[in-house]
């Protein structure tokens, strides 16, 4: 376990993982190798998660950044621009999770 989490570095959910004990007879279903499965699968929806909150908390960061510098910022192409492929990509990450 890492001292302490830095929630900006892309790796910072890398130490979680799933696992479970399993009594018999789901241990015929259930065995290691499905059970590494499962975990893959978590870790994947872990990191499409982390992604999903990365755009939310840019999409808080625009609009701080709009409300402390008005609204001549809605005029700028790079803010639109901005705006636009960050809600491109919430779109996808959302469709995504709602997929899986």
């Amino acid at each position: 376990m890492p001292q302490k989490f830095d929630l900006a570095n892309p790796g910072v959910l890398n130490v979680l993982s799933l696992s479970y004990r399993i009594e018999w007879p789901l241990n015929l279903i259930l065995n290691p190798e499905t059970l590494e499965q499962y975990g893959n699968i978590f870790k994947y929806l872990l990191k499409v998660r982390r992604i999903s909150w990365v755009l939310e908390r840019a999409y808080q960061i625009l609009k701080e950044s709009l409300k402390k510098h008005g609204k001549q910022l809605l005029q700028s192409p790079q803010y639109r621009h901005v705006q636009l492929i960050r809600h491109k990509f919430y779109h996808f990450v959302h469709a995504l999770q709602n997929h899986i």
